[in-house]
């Protein structure tokens, strides 16, 4: 009998012994093929009813893939996660996105964005009513339009539409509207105002083919004309034209205002609450807001309409003092500084001294109506 070599008996040996888990029995149970399947425990499991749901029929966007975000992981200790990403930042207590303030006859709008996006919208907007702008400057927050004759209304059919363009009202319009950073952060105010002109005749007749002459002269502010335009912006920027018109319609009178030795006192008034009657008051004037520093109290103004005229003149509208200075006659502060009992008023020269100009003593005049 021969014998195997000790060799040949260890090998054989070992296929017996692996042989079942090589070509073992195919009837595995479903508990055991679960346990060799499993993810190890440091992988993440994808949600069930993700792999569940069917997928959408016809073309097929990003967009319609990505409707639930993936939960995400726990941060790991000393590693940086990313901040998951806002539509809008939530807008701070007790202000809402659209708001209607008013002081007095004063109203204006505080809205829950930045003063350039702000400006950007008001902009379109009057694009939108085909108005013309005289001073388009977003940037700064301003906005003139040009003169623009009030149209007559007669009725809707077309044979009324023809009639109406061939009457005159004898009214002009023109708006400037103002934009500021709010108290809030992040917020903006702002300000409509309106300036009119009518026709008047000046001679009976004389003119072209002898018929009367006419000329435009002021007139006194449309507060309702003020109240369409700043409805009209509160609907652009989202308010309801119903809404808009409810809120806007709404009158309060003013707070009054007194002349004492160092100028006007608006009474019981901060500086906040002055800034904005004040800045109202000028922008419904001949005097333009030329610049604004609003932590110091002080609208820089210049009459537009004398500095047009002095242009023109030999001296270019400009002061030779003793000391060989150069002033602007036409050029003022309008100062606001808290006293007891209210906001005091002064105007100034472009130097910050009391001005004794006839164009000063006229726009302390006219502040003064205007703030009653």
């Amino acid at each position: 009998m021969k014998l195997f070599p000790f060799s040949m008996l260890l090998l054989l040996s070992f296929v017996g012994v692996s042989g079942c888990s090589l070509f073992g029995d195919k009837q595995e149970s479903p508990t055991k093929l679960r346990e060799i399947l499993d993810l190890p425990p440091d992988l993440a499991r994808p949600q069930s009813a993700d792999l569940t749901t069917g997928l959408p029929t016809g073309t097929a966007i990003f967009s319609t893939y990505s409707g639930k975000a993936p939960e995400a992981a726990p941060a790991q200790q000393g590693v940086a996660t990313a901040a998951p990403a806002s539509a809008a930042a939530p807008a701070p207590a007790g202000l809402t996105a659209i708001k209607l303030e008013r002081d007095g006859a004063l109203r204006w709008l505080v809205v829950q964005d930045t003063p350039d996006h702000v400006a950007a919208r008001v902009r379109r907007y009057l694009a939108s009513q085909n108005m013309k702008l005289a001073v388009d400057d977003p940037k700064a927050g301003l906005f003139e339009t040009e003169w623009e004759e009030r149209k007559v209304n007669l009725g809707d059919s077309a044979f009324s539409r023809i009639l109406s363009s061939m009457q005159s009202s004898g009214l002009r319009d023109k708006y400037r509207i103002r934009i500021e950073a709010g108290r809030v952060a992040g917020s903006s105010e702002v300000y409509v105002s309106h300036q009119g002109q009518e026709e008047v005749l000046t001679s009976a007749a004389g003119g072209v083919g002898g018929g009367p002459e006419s000329a435009w002269r002021p007139r006194a502010t449309d507060v309702q004309a003020e109240s369409q335009m700043l409805s009209g912006i509160m609907t652009a920027l989202g308010v309801s034209e119903q809404a808009a018109k409810e809120q806007v319609g709404k009158v309060a009178t003013g707070s009054g205002v007194v002349k004492d030795k160092d100028g006007l006192l608006l009474p019981l008034q901060d500086l906040d609450q002055a800034w904005r009657r004040v800045g109202q008051a000028l922008d419904r004037s001949s005097f333009v807001i030329e610049d604004r520093d609003r932590h110091l109290g002080i609208y820089y103004v210049y009459d537009k309409a004398n500095a047009g005229a002095k242009r023109n003149s030999l001296f270019g509208g400009l002061l030779i003092l003793g000391e060989n200075t150069e002033v602007y006659e036409d050029r003022f502060q309008v100062a606001l500084k808290a006293v007891d009992g209210g906001t005091n008023l002064q105007v100034l020269d472009v130097k910050g001294k009391r001005t004794e100009s006839k164009n000063g003593e006229q726009l302390f005049v006219y502040l003064q109506k205007q703030l009653q």
